[in-house]
């Protein structure tokens, strides 16, 4: 069982459509920055909820991947690339030599043109790390 700080947020959620649960409750481990549950309720339930002490439903996320405890750290970097060009598996091989010492890419970025340069594209990485570990942090290569 982990054991931890966390934060908690209520939110309305706005949208066009009618949505039935409106009403938002975001956990959040205060360390990594991971949504840990989302609850959804509807404006009956949420006042229910405040209102007296009893039980009710809701919908619910759990996001059991979430790094608990771990230290978030991300980065950028240039990696050589033709862009708007490649399949998947080529942009993860383009990825893999700055996927060192824990680091992972967000293949996402080959694919946003805000990204791309003449023969190069500018790729997220991130890592997580036990919080209580001192490491040097690693920074950008290229500026």
């Amino acid at each position: 069982m982990y054991k931890g700080e966390a934060t908690i947020r209520v939110t309305r959620i706005h949208s066009s459509q009618t949505l039935q649960r409106p009403v938002s409750i975001e956990i959040t481990d205060v360390i990594s920055g991971d949504v840990i549950a989302q609850l959804y309720l509807s404006d009956a339930e949420f006042g229910h909820a405040l209102s007296s002490p009893s039980e009710i439903s809701c919908e619910v996320k759990v996001y059991t991947e979430a790094q608990l405890g771990m230290t978030y750290e991300t980065k950028r970097e240039f990696i050589p690339w033709k862009p708007g060009r490649g399949t998947p598996e080529e942009r993860r091989k383009a990825a893999e030599p700055f996927e060192v010492n824990g680091w992972q890419a967000r293949l996402g970025d080959f694919e946003n043109h805000h990204n791309w340069g003449a023969d190069r594209c500018w790729v997220g990485f991130t890592r997580y790390f036990p919080a209580n570990e001192t490491e040097t942090k690693q920074v950008d290569t290229n500026g």
